[in-house]
């Protein structure tokens, strides 16, 4: 007679200590960091803390989760140095469409200087041409061309 182990679907996913359940439709969640400022800033950015009797929970954290400190009663949901909080869907898309216009932006800048800075010293991939079709003497030409005598 031996040990039968079975796998069922909890034991599939792995666990997640910031999984929030009982999560509103349309809202995006994130932890933050608890530091005042930033929480201010956080809030100044469209976020809500989640506290009090809000239905959103951290997945694990339950009503049994021992407290360590009488200052750390309070009703917001944390783990750690995190607290939990939600901003609508909109103001979320909003933010991530200015991020990525801000990365573009930087990119370009990026591309730009480089472009102004080596100019046509260096080999633009992509425009067909590849380093392989440049014999060595090619090569060494181009290279020579910058240099003072």
């Amino acid at each position: 007679m031996g040990i039968e182990f079975v796998k069922d679907e909890a034991d599939k996913k792995p666990f997640d200590p910031f999984e929030v359940k009982n999560k509103k439709p349309g809202y995006g969640y994130r932890l933050i960091n608890k530091n005042s400022r930033n929480v201010e800033r956080k809030l100044h950015e469209g976020f809500e803390i989640v506290q009090g009797d809000d239905p959103e929970q951290l997945a694990n954290l339950s009503e049994s989760t021992p407290l360590k400190k009488g200052s750390d009663v309070d009703s917001t949901r944390r783990f750690s140095d995190v607290i939990l909080a939600r901003i609508p869907e909109e103001k979320l898309e909003q933010k991530r469409k200015e991020n990525r216009e801000r990365i573009n932006r930087m990119s370009a800048s990026v591309q730009g200087d480089f472009k102004r800075d080596v100019g046509d010293k260096a080999f633009e991939g992509g425009g067909g041409g590849r380093w392989s079709d440049m014999t060595e003497s090619e090569f060494n030409a181009m290279e020579n061309k910058g240099k003072k005598g």
